[in-house]
């Protein structure tokens, strides 16, 4: 049996061991109670962005009529279409608006007699609001609207990546039809708000 004095020291020591295990859990508490936060600045600037180009390499689209080797045969185009890719990025201004894009000639006259024809395909490949082609326009020294709604976006860059863009000439009245050799005209883009 133990004796009096003995169950004093025991339980006296059962005590210290419970006080120092409710000290470690009270310690423990607050040192994961306190949370510590420290701040530092990123700073983050995206410029408003409208860059475009044609590919391939802005090189010239030529078109070519042949005479007939017959007489009262019609005259002959040896490339009725030639195709282009616009590539484009773009990132908005604060509180802009969609773009769109427009194309006309700037330079140069299309021979009387000739009609220009644009058509826009669908973009391919590319991220973000691409916009929407309009389809076929007719070029003239008018702007022509031909993707509308661009937001931010970028098209890929090169051949097969953007928007198809197909030229289509032919001749649209034979009343005004006249020779001209090296007849150069430039196609201008315009990108708005």
């Amino acid at each position: 049996m133990m004796t009096v004095k003995y169950e004093k020291e025991v339980m006296e020591y059962i005590k210290n061991i419970f006080f120092i295990i409710f000290l470690f859990m009270i310690c423990y508490q607050s040192a994961n109670g306190q949370v510590y936060t420290g701040k530092h600045p990123i700073n983050i600037n995206i410029p408003e962005i409208t860059i475009v180009d044609f590919e391939p390499n802005n090189l010239p689209i030529k078109f070519e009529f042949e005479a007939s080797s017959e007489a009262g045969g019609i005259i002959h185009l040896n490339a009725a279409q030639q195709k282009k890719w616009l590539n484009y990025t773009c990132a908005l201004g604060n509180n802009a608006t969609p773009r769109n894009i427009y194309m006309q000639v700037a330079n140069g006259d299309i021979p009387e007699g000739i009609s220009l024809g644009l058509n826009i395909g669908n973009p391919i490949g590319g991220k973000g609001q691409l916009g929407t082609a309009v389809g076929a326009v007719q070029l003239t020294e008018q702007p022509q609207l031909i993707i509308t709604g661009i937001g931010g976006s970028f098209t890929g860059n090169g051949e097969n990546a953007g928007y198809p863009m197909t030229y289509d000439i032919g001749i649209s009245d034979y009343k005004k039809l006249k020779a001209a050799s090296d007849t150069n005209i430039k196609i201008m883009i315009t990108i708005t708000n």
